[in-house]
C-alpha cells in the first residue's frame, strides 16, 4: 500500500482475495476491515498517523500466520478508536498479554467477547490495562456464560486502575451471569464512571436493562 502516499481512510468490506495486507501509508487516519475470516496477516509498516483502526470478522479461519498479531498494535501512537470483532478477538488473545501500551485510545470496542474463554478474559483486561486514557468501553457477547468461579478468578486478582473511563455499555445475548463480574470488575477500577448501560437477552427474551448513572 506504499503507492498512495496521500491516503487517508481504506475500508475493505467482504472483499474476498485479501490475504495479506502490508500497510505503508503515512498519512492513514482510518483503516476498517471486515469480512468472514480474518486476514491472514496485517502489518503496519508505516501508519504512525493511524486514528480509527476496526478490524471484524465472524471466524479467525484457517491457516492464519499468528506471528503477526502480537506486533499488530504497535507503533500506533496516535491510535484513538478500536474496534474488534469475534475473529480478530480469537487470534489476539491467543497471546493474551499485550505488549503495548494504546496510551491515546479513547474508544474500545469488542464485539463477540466469548466470555467462556479465560484467555479473551485476560485479553479483555490486557487492553484495559494498555488503554490508560480509555473513555468508553462497549463490549458485546453472544455466547452462554462461564461458571462465576471462572470468571471471578480472572477478574479478583489484578491491581489496575482505569481513571479515565467515564462510559461504558455491556451487552449479552445469552445468560449474563458472566458479565456481572465484569460490571463488579469495572466499578471497582473506575474512579470516574459516569454512565454504565447493561443490556441482556435469553432465549429471544429480552430483559429489561439496567443504567447506573
Amino acid at each position: 500500500m506504499s503507492g498512495c502516499p496521500f491516503l487517508r481512510a481504506l475500508v475493505i468490506s467482504y472483499c474476498y482475495g485479501f490475504e495479506h495486507i502490508d500497510v505503508s501509508a503515512p498519512t492513514l487516519r482510518l483503516l476498517n476491515i471486515e469480512g468472514d475470516e480474518v486476514i491472514k496477516s496485517i502489518c503496519f509498516k508505516q501508519a504512525q498517523k493511524l486514528l480509527f483502526l476496526k478490524l471484524h470478522a465472524d471466524g479467525p479461519g484457517d491457516n492464519i500466520e499468528r506471528a503477526w498479531a502480537s506486533d499488530l498494535l504497535k507503533d500506533l501512537p496516535k491510535l484513538e478508536r478500536l474496534s474488534l470483532g469475534t475473529g480478530y478477538i480469537k487470534i489476539l488473545s491467543a497471546g493474551i498479554n499485550l505488549q503495548v501500551l494504546l496510551k491515546a485510545v479513547k474508544y474500545l470496542k469488542l464485539n463477540g467477547v466469548n466470555f467462556n474463554e479465560a484467555r479473551e478474559l485476560l485479553f479483555i483486561i490486557s487492553l484495559l490495562e494498555s488503554s490508560s486514557n480509555l473513555e468508553k468501553l462497549v463490549t458485546k457477547s453472544n455466547n452462554k456464560a462461564a461458571g462465576p468461579q471462572m470468571i471471578m478468578k480472572e477478574f479478583g486478582f489484578n491491581d489496575c486502575c482505569f481513571s479515565q473511563l467515564q462510559i461504558v455499555h455491556i451487552k449479552v445475548k445469552t445468560d449474563y451471569k458472566h458479565a456481572l463480574n465484569l460490571i463488579r470488575f469495572v466499578l471497582a477500577k473506575s474512579s470516574s464512571l459516569k454512565i454504565l448501560t447493561f443490556k441482556g437477552w435469553v432465549l429471544g427474551r429480552k430483559h429489561p436493562s439496567c443504567k447506573v448513572i
